[in-house]
């Protein structure tokens, strides 16, 4: 018999389809309805169907990332939805990026341990594999996190990785945000040059897929794949996929056409279309990355 799950914070309780009869067995049959569960300061998307295939540890951008759950939806949802369950840890910015990198790995892990903790296992089974998947800034991030910590993810997919110096992450508003989160620092801690000698020397993670777009002016994905394949050449692969920088951000959005079909209903609709397009061609392409690596 197929179930369904409901999960709320700090509680999972399946239904057998009649009113009243609740408890907190799983099988592979159960469906889950698990949607930005907040477990220990993370946010956790439960897979669509059956009993997960892996566990997803996701890191925003830099900005993005401080609420995950809000910038990237559809990307999330696309995962979860292929049997994944995805472990979104958020992150204030700062210029201390190897403090940030524990931070988020200790948080990630600790959001595991609650849920095992907490009868809420079966969403991260310890036999299945755990993969990273960061954008930008949480590209980084995840990188750092494979150099610094073992055991290494058993794959990372590193989006949009960028790791410039201040004044080229951040030129435009670089005076204000230096004041609210450098802490009296006027470049990031490890520089861009030694965060690539830190990759390149301990990066552990056996498997690293590097995702670049097509319009994006900050990218630095062959530097990053220059690096990695250096070291593991068999276990490094990239792709170019249309968009931009920020194709991942973004969730299906309801537009809500006036009395009469307009001009600028059509517009706007055509770019939805365009944008989720996008976010589910970056989908696939991570989803078949998993497959072969869980």
């Amino acid at each position: 018999m197929q179930r369904y799950y409901l999960c709320s914070v700090g509680k999972v309780y399946l239904s057998h389809g009649h009113s009243g009869a609740w408890d907190n067995a799983f099988s592979g049959n159960d469906v889950c309805i698990c949607k930005n569960l907040q477990v220990a300061g993370c946010w956790v998307t439960g897979p669509s169907a059956g009993r997960p295939k892996a566990t997803v540890h996701f890191l925003g951008g830099a900005f993005a990332g401080a609420s995950p759950q809000l910038i990237y939806p559809l990307l999330l949802q696309t995962l979860a939805k292929a049997g994944y369950t995805v472990i979104s840890t958020p992150y204030a910015v700062t210029f201390k990026h190897l403090d940030c990198a524990r931070n988020v790995h200790d948080r990630f892990n600790g959001c595991v341990e609650a849920l095992r903790g907490s009868g809420q296992g079966f969403l991260v089974p310890e036999e299945r594999a755990v993969h990273g998947v960061g954008h930008s800034n949480g590209a980084l991030l995840h990188a750092l996190i494979g150099a610094m910590f073992a055991p290494a993810n058993a794959s990372n997919a590193l989006i949009s990785f960028n790791n410039k110096q201040v004044k080229d992450a951040i030129p435009l508003s670089l005076g204000p945000i230096q004041a609210a989160v450098g802490d009296g620092n006027v470049e990031f801690i490890p520089t861009p040059a030694e965060s690539r000698a830190l990759v390149q020397s301990a990066y552990r993670v056996p498997y690293t897929l590097l995702v670049q777009f097509e319009n994006d002016a900050i990218d630095e994905t062959p530097e990053m794949t220059r690096i990695l394949s250096s070291a593991n050449p068999a276990g490094t692969s990239s792709v170019v996929l249309p968009g931009t920088h920020i194709t991942p951000c973004g969730g299906d959005v309801a537009w809500q056409v006036g009395r009469s079909f307009s001009p600028v209903d059509a517009v706007a609709l055509g770019v939805k279309a365009v944008v989720q397009a996008d976010i589910r061609r970056l989908g696939d392409k991570l989803i078949g990355w998993l497959e072969s690596h869980s």
